[in-house]
């Protein structure tokens, strides 16, 4: 019997994916209702899309091995508004404490934005750490380029696992690929487009010069104009690909123009499974919007596998 696992915070279930293969993800929660379906159509009905910080976890409080989520990050985020804790999604991360408080589960996973660790924002990341340790858990954390670990992508993102300290192990981290063997945009969406959800928008040469005005013809800033190379990684994917594709365009053109990342290539690029489709009724805004909030499944995975060697004490 595989370890049970809670999710919250779930999205459309990309951190799930990676976790399914050694866990058992037993539930999972998320407001967005288009995210909750497309969890539902993909990975089971285990969802539900409901305000996990109005429910309690306490009837199931030692029944479950792990907790893993990602807290919505744009108060922290470089492309947010930078509330930090004061804004509303902020104050999302110490719900994520009370979760392990209530639950109490063996190990937790948390993911979020690298802006959490930068200057401005490192008060609430080191008091978060101290309650993790106030709660009875031996925390490590790392900044993760899911690049490095066999992602075609240059994604930095801030992972913390707590083990509880009563179990007397300690995570270790997994060991980056060397370089020559990561991927590249070439080796994730080489084969398309012949995929469902291959949408084409095209990028007109006015918007072309209207970014070259507003942001220089070289600059190559998050969301400046840039043609993506095909041995090079992708930018990160983000969720805002629908109206700021600018800076995700690819390699070649499309009957003479240039044009945005489609989400299926985006899945691709975030290393989501082929088997995974959105239903007609999600808007193609929500599905790049669902797509570049998710945590990439192979990144994921290696972290899982991780906690797994962990908790049954086979690290080197």
């Amino acid at each position: 019997m595989k370890p049970k696992v809670v999710s919250i915070f779930s999205g459309g279930g990309f951190l799930d994916i990676g976790f399914m293969q050694d866990f058992d993800i037993v539930l999972a929660y998320d407001t967005d209702p288009k995210a909750v379906k497309a969890y539902t159509d993909n990975i089971g009905h285990h969802v539900w899309c409901i305000d996990v910080t109005k429910t309690s976890f306490k009837s199931i409080s030692g029944e479950v091995d792990g907790l893993i989520g990602g807290p919505p990050c744009q108060d922290y985020s470089r492309a947010g508004r930078g509330a930090g804790e004061t804004g509303d999604r902020g104050k999302l991360v110490y719900d994520y404490l009370n979760k392990i408080d209530e639950l109490k589960p063996k190990w937790f996973l948390f993911e979020n934005v690298k802006g959490l660790v930068s200057k401005k924002h490192i008060d609430t990341f080191n008091k978060l750490l101290q309650e993790f340790d106030n709660l009875g858990y031996a925390v490590d954390w790392k900044v993760l380029n899911a690049w490095h670990y066999g992602v075609a992508q240059n994604r930095e993102r801030v992972f913390i696992v707590g083990i509880r300290k009563d179990l007397n192990v300690a995570f270790e981290w997994p060991e980056p690929i060397p370089e020559s063997e990561r991927k590249v945009l070439r080796d994730v969406v080489g084969d398309l487009p012949a995929l469902p959800n291959n949408e084409v928008k095209a990028i007109n040469e006015k918007a072309i010069e209207g970014y070259e005005r507003r942001y220089g013809s070289n600059k190559m800033g998050a969301f400046s104009f840039r043609v993506n190379e095909w041995d090079k990684p992708s930018p990160t994917i983000q969720g805002r690909i629908f109206n700021e594709g600018k800076a995700f365009v690819h390699p070649e053109l499309c009957e003479g123009q240039y044009r945005r990342f489609t989400v299926r290539e985006c899945m691709r690029i975030q290393s989501i499974p082929d088997w995974y489709n959105f239903d007609d009724s999600i808007s193609l805004s929500a599905q790049y919007r669902i797509v570049g909030n998710g945590v990439p499944c192979l990144l994921a995975e290696k972290l899982a596998k991780q906690i797994v060697k962990t908790m049954k004490g086979d690290l080197q």
